[in-house]
Parts: structure tokens; C-alpha cells; sequence
């Protein structure tokens, strides 16, 4: 942890950002941007934060990035494994892809399924996402009305278009039908 100040549970009850990346990482710092940052002042002191060191096996995406509030690393966008553990309004769900082929070096313009668990919400529990990944030839603007999950979305691949609730009976079965079991 950065300071001695820091806690893995806050005054409301809820983990802390340290606990996640604990879970996450095996290191409980408390931010989400890649490596160590140094802070200078303009005085003799220093302020060092630190974040995660590096790739880890299942990532996260947070609605904060989107807002402007925080940057959230390559390593937690780039996970080992196409899962992504998401923040938003202090609360976590889960979103993964069937094919590691996502993840991919290459700027594959190939569509993919995303899928999205949510294990408070009833009716939409699961959800799935047609992503075109290189739709648009500049980021959208951030648009605070779409769904947080969408927006979680745009924080991985920012000139994606984002097609909600799709049946999967309309996809072709070569979209997301690569070996899962690497």
C-alpha cells in the first residue's frame, strides 16, 4: 500500500481498491495505472504511487476511467485471459469473451462476442455484446447516458461500435467459436 493511512475496507463496509488488485494481482496497491509514478512538487520530497507491475490473469475495466476520474493500465486491459472484472457505481460484475483471440497483438477489425454477468440484476443477469472493434475512425464522445457497461466497454476498445442484446442465433458461429481451453 502507498500509505499506512490506507485500508482494505472503507468506512462504508465496502473493499478497497487494494483489495481487488490484491485478488487481481497478489499485490494490494492502490491504484490502477501500470508500473510506479512519481510525484515532485517542485520541493525535496517525492511521492511515489504504485500500481500494478504487470500482466495479470483476468483484468478490469472501470465506468471512473470513462469519467475522466482515473487510468486504468494496459496490463488490467490486456489480461492473460479475455475476463475483465468491471467497476462501476460501486459495484462488480464480470465481463468475458469464449476466445483469447481478442486479445491478439494485432488490431483485429473482426467482430466478437462479449458477454456480461451481473449477479444482482434478475432479468439482464447475462448479457451479450456484439463488438466491432475498429467501427469508428476516432473515439465517440463520452455520452454519460449510455449504459455503465457500455461505457466500461469503450475504455478497452475505444473505436468500437457497441451493439447490445443480441441473439446469438443471428451471429455466425465462426464470431467467437476459436478453442477457449488454452
Amino acid at each position: 500500500m502507498d500509505s499506512s493511512d490506507n485500508h482494505l475496507i472503507g468506512p462504508d463496509g465496502y473493499c478497497s481498491q487494494e483489495v481487488v488488485n490484491l485478488m487481481l494481482t497478489g499485490r494490494a496497491v492502490p491504484n490502477l495505472f501500470d508500473g510506479i509514478v512519481e510525484l515532485n512538487s517542485g520541493g525535496p520530497e517525492i511521492t511515489i504511487l504504485h500500481g500494478i507491475r504487470g500482466q495479470s490473469k483476468i483484468g478490469l475495466l472501470s465506468l471512473y476511467e470513462y469519467q475522466g476520474i482515473c487510468t486504468v493500465g494496459n496490463y488490467y486491459k490486456n489480461p492473460v485471459f479475455p475476463i475483465w472484472i468491471m467497476l462501476a457505481d460501486s459495484h462488480f460484475t464480470v465481463l468475458f469473451a469464449l476466445s483469447k483471440s481478442i486479445l491478439g497483438k494485432r488490431k483485429s477489425k473482426d467482430p466478437f462476442i462479449l458477454y456480461h454477468y451481473n449477479g444482482l440484476a434478475r432479468r439482464y443477469a447475462e448479457t451479450s455484446y456484439l463488438i466491432n472493434p475498429a467501427f469508428h475512425s476516432s473515439p465517440p464522445p463520452n455520452d454519460r447516458t449510455l449504459p455503465s457497461v457500455e461505457c466500461c466497454i469503450y475504455t478497452r476498445w475505444p473505436l468500437a461500435s457497441v451493439d447490445p442484446n443480441i441473439l446469438l442465433d443471428e451471429i455466425s458461429s465462426e464470431t467467437n467459436e476459436e478453442d477457449t481451453n488454452e
